[in-house]
């Protein structure tokens, strides 16, 4: 069972409401790139994991220099630079498209690495500073529900997002397909090579349709569909800049037990007395 009772602690509660906005920030692009990378750009697993692993780098390196740097200046002068550059990469990544170059989108996908080091580290020493060392594991239990709750809400979220948009750009983009566009003009091409083949015309037709729309009204549809998850993303970031002001602004606690000196050990009077009474007998 979950203590409820720490969520009256003020510190932790800011702690954990500005947990829940940086973590569907940051988890919920976690989800989706790798499906654009796999479906849309048709990578294996493997290779997308290669484009992916610098993000992963740099998000090491960050925890490191982001928990050496909350003790010296303090979890709001850290975190909110890192919020912020969660948030320019995202805003670069809604500009996605079909042919991206990966060089930049390593680069941006490096700069959401160094965000993740610089935000989750300090606030978790930020959500747990005021909590006593009883209650500790009740609180660790608390902030780890919080983040898995968290990034299931941000990845359900997001992905509905991308679908529900994905359908609507799909319409509209058909819509735009007439004749006299440039893919109705692929089209009677893609029909021709398919009659020089063998097929008869109905058949090249339907065939060359179906061809447009799944390898370029749907792709295109999805990335679309992305960039709209996306300012979705830029907007829960702004939340969690909001509300990573409400955190208070501590490094981490150096408890350094103090050592008594022989002139401060408290010294028993009831046991002196008797000794003294001894001596002047």
């Amino acid at each position: 069972m979950l203590d409820l009772r720490l969520f009256a602690n003020g510190p932790f509660r800011a702690g954990i409401i500005a947990n829940l906005f940086v973590i569907f920030s940051l988890f919920g692009g976690l989800f989706l790139f790798p499906l654009y990378l796999q479906n849309i750009r048709g990578l294996s697993a493997f290779q997308s994991g290669l484009i992916l692993l610098p993000q992963a780098l740099a998000a090491m390196v960050s925890t490191i220099i982001g928990g050496r740097l909350v003790d010296r200046i303090g979890v709001r002068a850290v975190m909110i630079p890192g919020l912020l550059i969660l948030a320019f990469a995202t805003w670069q990544l809604t500009y996605i498209s079909l042919f991206s170059p990966y060089g930049w989108l390593q680069l941006m996908f490096i700069l959401r690495g160094i965000a993740l080091g610089l935000t989750i580290q300090p606030l978790t020493v930020a959500t747990l500073s005021e909590i006593s060392p009883r209650q500790l594991a009740q609180a660790s239990s608390i902030s780890t529900v919080n983040r898995a709750v968290a990034s299931s809400l941000g990845i359900a979220i997001l992905a509905t997002v991308v679908q529900t948009q994905s359908q609507i750009h799909f319409g509209h983009l058909s819509e735009q397909f007439t004749a006299s566009s440039p893919l109705g003009q692929f089209v009677l091409l893609i029909q021709a090579a398919l009659v020089a083949r063998g097929a008869d015309l109905p058949t090249a037709y339907a065939a060359a349709i179906q061809i447009i729309a799944r390898y370029f009204l749907q792709r295109e549809a999805f990335v679309l569909g992305l960039q709209d998850a996306l300012w979705v993303t830029i907007f829960v970031n702004i939340l969690a800049i909001i509300a990573v002001l409400f955190v208070r602004n501590t490094g981490r606690a150096r408890r350094i037990p103090k050592q008594a000196t022989r002139s401060e050990t408290p010294v028993d009077t009831g046991e002196i007395a008797p000794v003294e009474a001894m001596l002047a007998g």
